[in-house]
């Protein structure tokens, strides 16, 4: 990982934290996440840790069912989780038996937490008791794109790679959760290795 002094891409000009995400290529489920904050003028680390991408890896082009996680830039909408929450600064909603994601490309609650059982590409939030323990919502197909794709979320690491999220250890989601601030603006940026690059210096 070379050493980073800012962010270029105008995406990143008013923001202060950015939690980045990087992999060895666009096929592996494995990679980095790390913490950079701007403080007092300067991109600092805070912390570095494994975390584990979809089991075909990365795209640009995400699409739903890829079993990829999307690559660019993405912003934190809200949280929620099975758990009481644990410090997260974003809308946390704690998980019941009536609360789903709903996943049926073209639905009117299209990559929406609903509570009632439509039926369906659905995923039942609760019975995902230890990926789903924290998770934070992305804004991947914020507007509903049919076919696009739904439920992109960081969230606790299960048993193996992800559908097409990205998940972490328990104890570095609570961090991260209870670091991330809206206030600063925060920016999710997933990328292989080889387009670094393009979004700092």
């Amino acid at each position: 990982m070379v050493a980073i002094k800012g962010f270029k891409n105008p995406v990143f000009s008013n923001s202060s934290q950015v939690f980045l995400v990087t992999a060895n290529g666009i096929s592996t489920s494995y990679g980095i996440g790390s913490q950079y904050e701007k403080i007092n003028g300067t991109w600092k680390k805070i912390s570095e840790f494994a975390v584990r991408l979809g089991s075909n890896g990365m795209s640009y082009n995400r699409l739903q069912n890829s079993n990829k996680t999307p690559a660019g830039v993405l912003n934190i909408l809200s949280a929620f989780g099975v758990a009481g929450n644990p410090g997260s600064n974003y809308a946390y909603h704690k998980v019941t038996a009536n609360d789903y994601w709903d996943s049926n490309s073209g639905s009117p609650t299209y990559n929406r937490m609903i509570s009632s059982n439509i039926g369906g590409d659905l995923e039942h939030l609760i019975d995902y008791q230890t990926p789903y323990k924290y998770a934070l919502v992305t804004d991947w197909n914020n507007s509903q794109i049919p076919n696009k794709g739904a439920a992109i979320f960081i969230h606790v690491n299960g048993t193996g790679a992800t559908g097409s999220c990205i998940s972490l250890p328990e104890s570095n989601m609570v961090s991260l959760m209870k670091w991330m601030s809206p206030s600063k603006n925060p920016k999710v940026l997933i990328v292989p290795n080889s387009d670094l690059e393009n979004y700092f210096y």
